[in-house]
């Protein structure tokens, strides 16, 4: 569907704004001076992007979280005041409406007198503008041209410059592989390319091919929330995932053969940037002991028609298994699913002198937090391989936030900073309540998480009672669902 108008976020997606992020920070606009704005730039694509979107006759807005008070001096300084037809400040939405709300996404597609709908895109680079996109039904985009931050929330797509001027003529090509597949019920269809996401090892979505560890073809959208659940009824893939849920044994879309047949023939060209490399060997996540085992029988399909093209890759189904007792993962919290990962998924010693030195790819369906694929990875990366990379069908999208409840209130508890010692502690949200207020507080025992740096705290196995180390970014952007085992003797006395 071709795009009837296209909406931006400002900062670090129009142009760089580091410099001055203090000063927009503190609303103190009237520091904006030339001086302070000298190293503001607007991205080297982005002029030549808004102009072909232009010709197009396609219609262009902005929808930020800053001030009009700090976007108007930034506009002038960078000759942008006539390039939108539409601008949304948090002037205009104010605290409620700030993004993730769709409050401003909403007021930008009224000015532009147009509905909401598959047809616009919102291009930013932040968790809350994809989020703020999927409340207000619009399809958001994260571009390739702007800081390297990873996100949580998966867009839509991933999309450079240039391919979001081509998309104007060919909106159909770009969507990710295994949506594309779903949609048309065939992975054979005329295309230039095959679109997928970029992950990381906590299933974060990135833009640097350093950091991807995963490729990603697709989005399931959980049905845990209300705006989501919405979004899975009109899914092709995500119906099609969720089939799992009800057949068994669950009937293997005959098109996951072909797409995943085509990332083992064709994504080592783009992983190790050598179209003459390939993998050696190609694997999955087992099923649980009990449970259908629907990736093996992939694999098998796989393994069946890269045997007739005399591919050199070897499809081998037991390499990782799972203990006799593990969980399933929809059952355990977001925060404990990593610990579950490493305590019950495997290697396969049967294999212990077969993998060193080997590339080696790991397929999965549904990846949420990424914990079972880093598990995995791993577990091959110490038994020698020479390198290890997923490939998932589809990244859950939930826009639903786990709250820790206070224990006197019931409000939700955040992480707060004493500003006298810089200590961190668990704070009720109630305490700015002065007609009901809350002080209850507790310690957050100090311990960093040796991945991201941030803080760490103990959580229990609600099965077990054991304890153990889990990093407080499961929940911020970027994710990081890092966990250690838990040693008593370093708790505070």
């Amino acid at each position: 569907m071709a795009a009837q108008a296209i909406l931006f976020d400002f900062d670090n997606t129009i142009a760089n704004t580091e410099s001055i992020r203090e000063i927009r920070e503190r609303g103190a606009y009237d520091e904006l001076t030339p001086e302070a704005m000298a190293r503001v730039r607007v991205y080297g694509p982005v002029l030549h992007l808004l102009t072909a979107i232009r010709a197009a006759g396609i219609k262009i807005g902005i929808v930020t979280n800053a001030g009009r008070g700090y976007l108007t001096p930034v506009l002038q300084h960078l000759n942008l005041m006539d390039a939108f037809d539409a601008i949304v400040t948090y002037t205009d939405v104010r605290a409620e409406g700030k993004k993730p709300s769709p409050k401003g996404i909403e007021l930008a597609l009224e000015q532009l007198d147009v509905n909401p709908g598959q047809a616009i895109l919102y291009v930013g680079d932040e968790n809350t503008d994809h989020e703020a996109a999927y409340r207000a039904g619009v399809t958001p985009v994260m571009p390739t041209w702007a800081t390297r931050k990873s996100v949580t929330m998966a867009p839509a797509i991933e999309m450079s410059s240039t391919q979001l001027i081509q998309y104007l003529t060919d909106p159909d090509e770009f969507q990710l592989f295994a949506e594309r597949c779903a949609e048309l019920g065939t992975a054979d269809y005329p295309r230039q390319g095959v679109y997928f996401l970029a992950l990381d090892d906590s299933s974060n979505v990135v833009t640097l091919k350093e950091q991807m560890t995963s490729l990603c073809f697709g989005r399931y959208f959980s049905q845990k929330a209300a705006v989501t659940a919405v979004l899975h009824e009109r899914h092709a893939l995500s119906l099609e995932i969720q089939r799992k849920e009800s057949e068994v044994p669950y009937q293997v879309p005959a098109h996951w053969y072909d797409l995943m047949t085509h990332v083992v023939r064709h994504a080592p060209s783009y992983i190790f940037d050598d179209p003459q490399q390939h993998f050696d060997v190609v694997t999955v996540i087992p099923a649980k002991t009990g449970k259908d085992p629907r990736l093996e029988r992939l694999l098998a399909g796989v393994a069946e028609r890269l045997r007739a093209d005399g591919h050199e890759a070897t499809c081998v189904p037991d390499l990782l298994y799972y203990l006799d007792d593990a969980q399933s993962q929809k059952t355990l919290s977001r925060v404990e699913r990593s610990y579950e990962a490493k305590r019950a998924l495997q290697f396969n010693d049967k294999y212990a002198d077969r993998v060193a030195g080997l590339r080696i790819l790991v397929i999965d369906d549904v990846t949420t937090t990424g914990a079972t694929m880093e598990r995995a990875r791993n577990l091959l990366l110490r038994a020698g391989a020479a390198g290890a990379y997923g490939a998932a069908i589809a990244k859950t999208v939930s826009l639903m936030e786990d709250e820790r409840p206070c224990p006197a209130c019931g409000r939700p508890l955040k992480v707060k900073r004493n500003g006298a010692t810089g200590e961190h502690f668990w704070g009720c949200t109630g305490y700015a309540d002065q007609t009901n207020q809350c002080k209850h507080h507790e310690p957050l025992v100090k311990k960093e998480c040796p991945r991201c740096g941030r803080d760490m705290r103990v959580q229990k196995v609600k099965r077990t009672g054991e304890k153990f180390w889990s990093c407080t970014g499961w929940n911020q952007n970027p994710a990081c669902n890092h966990s250690m085992d838990y040693d008593e003797s370093e708790m505070p006395i």
